[in-house]
């Protein structure tokens, strides 16, 4: 059981501000190594931002990598374990993926809230009405999904949040 902190320890600058950058923080550039890892260990261990991470996950993804951890067994397969490990959730090298105590034991915590369970609910359908578009409209923006969830749901959308289900970390959605 590696801490966060000690894990990021092991990386060099421009990994970590490589990893700043992917999880979109700023004012990282004139920050030392140290000071970097304590802004990347705060920014993983937010639990807002994970929460939204698995949330754009489907249920078997969230399955799956609970399956590996309680088997030791981490694959990089799926959308899920590619999307942890580009923000830094998980580490990897040529034998191994790793994901710290600290880590895990936030991802349970958030997988038990009522509140996760309303958001992964609500992305999922926003994913069903992009995957449809793009299905049966091969879909070039994200107004066309937004205007169509309105016109089905009575709701307005900002288009952005299909962006979100679609760019951050998520599906390539094919036909």
């Amino acid at each position: 059981d590696i801490p966060t902190s000690q894990m990021l320890s092991s990386l060099n600058v421009s990994e970590l501000k490589a990893l700043a950058k992917k999880n979109g923080l700023s004012g990282y550039s004139s920050l030392h190594k140290a000071e970097l890892t304590a802004l990347i260990s705060q920014t993983l261990m937010d639990s807002e931002r994970l929460s939204h991470q698995l949330s754009l996950f489907y249920p078997n993804e969230i399955e799956d990598l609970m399956e590996g951890v309680k088997t030791g067994s981490l694959y990089y397969t799926g959308d899920a374990m590619p999307s942890l490990f580009r923000r830094g959730y998980i580490q990897a090298d040529m034998f191994a993926m790793v994901i710290t105590q600290e880590t895990l034991d936030l991802i349970r915590k958030i997988l038990k809230r009522a509140s996760f369970k309303k958001e992964q609910a609500r992305m999922g359908k926003l994913r069903h009405y992009l995957e449809a578009c793009v299905y049966f409209y091969g879909i070039c923006d994200f107004d066309q999904p937004a205007r169509i969830y309105e016109a089905c749901e009575g709701e307005a959308i900002d288009p952005f949040v299909f962006a979100d289900a679609y760019f951050d970390g998520l599906k390539e959605v094919s036909m």
